[in-house]
């Protein structure tokens, strides 16, 4: 069956995320695997002895609060509409490094995309600063959904997807068309002409892009162009302006986030993205 792996430390944060997580499951039909990790640290017994390895209980503890937050999350459930899908919580804690031990979770599971909370500040902050969620995306071939602290993420109405008419993106595309089919979401298709592009740079792909997203039969898609001298501060505007629920971009090193991700002045204005922001490794099979 498929599952909505949610990757907790136990912060505020991440049980704020988790709880999206149920919505989210209840759309999909998947259920909701909470999983975390630990690593054993090197301690002394006493002043007088060598560093030991000493275990401190890190397995129990990761259950208890598994246990804990799994209690928090089943009322949330159980309020769904009785028409939803209700999904069931499973929880799994081990030791080893989050990029090593997410690789055996793909492998071991089906699935469907990764949600995990934002540690501080906003979305695109901890995706350009937080070092596990680097080591996430660096090493996903499934979406992850990042959630900020101040945002929720309990309904998908309005969804911008961001593109520069990379072949990765009609991929996502194609996979994001089969999710608004069951959330019912209006998709919209976001391009920034930055000033300096001539119009042949852009013209030639976009025909081609678009030839492709009319294969996708998605009724409900729209597209608009707009001009800027920063990619990234008029992605925020129009997530804004657009009351969007969720902004999704495609990790592609050649792609649009790579770009966004090359330039000090773009991390800077990404910073203040407080939206839901997905993720589509640009490998996605759909």
């Amino acid at each position: 069956m498929k599952k909505i792996l949610v990757l907790t430390d136990f912060s505020d944060n991440a049980s704020h995320a988790a709880s999206s997580a149920i919505f989210l499951a209840s759309k999909v039909h998947a259920s909701v695997l909470l999983f975390h990790t630990f690593i054993r640290q090197a301690v002394p017994v006493n002043a007088d002895t060598p560093w030991q390895i000493e275990e401190l209980m890190w397995a129990d503890q990761s259950k208890y609060n598994l246990a804990y937050l799994t209690e928090n999350l089943e009322p949330l459930v159980d309020q769904l509409p009785p028409a939803d899908y209700h999904p069931k919580i499973h929880t799994e804690s081990t030791e080893g490094s989050l990029a090593f031990q997410l690789k055996e979770q793909l492998q071991n599971h089906d699935i469907e995309f990764i949600v995990m909370g934002a540690g501080s500040g906003t979305t695109m902050e901890h995706i350009l600063a937080g070092s596990s969620t680097t080591a996430v995306i660096e090493h996903t071939t499934r979406p992850v959904i990042i959630i900020p602290a101040a945002a929720q993420l309990q309904r998908l109405k309005k969804v911008i997807f961001a593109t520069d008419f990379d072949e990765a993106d009609i991929h996502a595309l194609g996979y994001l068309t089969g999710l608004g089919k069951l959330f019912d979401f209006q998709l919209e298709i976001v391009h920034v002409k930055l000033f300096k592009q001539t119009e042949q740079e852009v013209s030639g792909p976009e025909r081609s892009f678009f030839e492709k997203v009319e294969k996708l039969h998605y009724p409900n898609l729209s597209y608009q162009e707009v001009k800027g001298k920063d990619l990234a501060s008029r992605l925020n505007r129009i997530c804004k302006d657009k009351t969007s629920d969720l902004l999704v971009m495609v990790h592609d090193q050649r792609g649009l986030l790579g770009r966004l991700f090359g330039g000090s002045v773009s991390k800077a204005i990404l910073k203040r993205q407080s939206l839901p922001v997905m993720i589509i490794p640009g490998t996605i099979k759909v």
